[in-house]
């Protein structure tokens, strides 16, 4: 079946479900592009030059629609979306538009796209697992502690041993003076507070740009941003919030010095930094301006 063919089924009946329900959102998370797998396809090989940042066009604008990777079949909507006219579109479709198939829904799908969407949503379903079986055992760690003034009791099945020593001698957060049973609630001193009452404020775009413009580091705004956003701008894996986001920009350039001096293979992170950087050069280059 020729693309010309995928995009007139006058059967509707013959077209393929959606892949995923239709309110599928990016929600933060980008897709990350295999660039050799895009190198080494046929698509890529029969494009110019010129088409070949109009491809790259269209899969970065396929990632902001809704159901995320799809696009509207109307080819002169189609052709808005990308930034083209119509006529532009009709006269090159038979590359820009090659492996994008019509479905129930009327929208257009692209099978590799959908594999990285899908992806997506099983990694959304891992995570959301994670949480709620990390909340489901805090919350029955909760409940087997009591608290009361002067002493802890840790009712903790795995502790039985542990609380029976803590009944016999006084706590070692107290005074050593303090020698009877029930003891006076344990204040730390003043010194030993920390100030942690200081508001992160999320930097913006423009603000990690020209921050990076500044240190000259190579690092791409919108993808450590994008990166940051996702994950609600916590530090690295843990669930610690982040409080400088221009030391963790600092991070990110040693971490990338450091595989550039070891020799390490290329993260997928990195893979996915270095593709924006060449899908902008190539969509200026072919004078459609600055994607982002």
């Amino acid at each position: 079946m020729t693309t010309t063919r995928r995009l007139h089924v006058v059967d509707m009946a013959a077209a393929p479900e959606p892949p995923y329900p239709a309110d599928t959102k990016a929600n933060g998370y980008n897709l990350e592009f295999d660039v050799q797998r895009i190198e080494a396809s046929d698509t890529w090989a029969l494009a110019s030059s010129d088409e070949r940042a109009w491809l790259l066009r269209i899969w970065y604008e396929a990632q902001k629609t809704v159901p995320m990777g799809s696009m509207q079949a109307n080819l002169e909507v189609f052709a808005a979306r990308i930034g083209c006219t119509r006529q532009f579109l009709e006269a090159h479709r038979e590359v820009l538009l090659r492996g994008w198939v019509l479905h129930t829904d009327g929208r257009l799908y692209h099978d590799y796209i959908v594999s990285r969407v899908q992806a997506m949503l099983e990694k959304r379903v891992r995570v959301r697992d994670k949480v709620r079986r990390y909340r489901e055992k805090k919350q029955e760690l909760d409940s087997d502690v009591t608290v009361t003034p002067g002493y802890v009791t840790v009712s903790n099945r795995r502790n039985r041993k542990q609380e029976q020593e803590f009944r016999e001698e006084p706590s070692s957060l107290c005074p050593p003076e303090k020698k009877s049973f029930v003891q006076e609630p344990c204040v730390p001193p003043a010194s030993e507070k920390k100030s942690r009452n200081k508001k992160f404020l999320k930097p913006t775009v423009n603000e990690v740009a020209e921050y990076c413009r500044q240190r000259r580091n190579g690092i791409d705004p919108q993808y450590f941003w994008d990166t940051n956003e996702g994950k609600g701008w916590l530090v690295g894996n843990t669930k610690t919030p982040m409080r400088d986001w221009q030391a963790v920009v600092r991070t990110w350039e040693k971490n990338r010095e450091t595989y550039q001096r070891s020799g390490k293979r290329e993260t997928q992170a990195d893979k996915s930094a270095r593709f924006g950087d060449y899908l902008r050069k190539e969509f200026v280059k072919a004078g459609g301006g600055d994607p982002v």
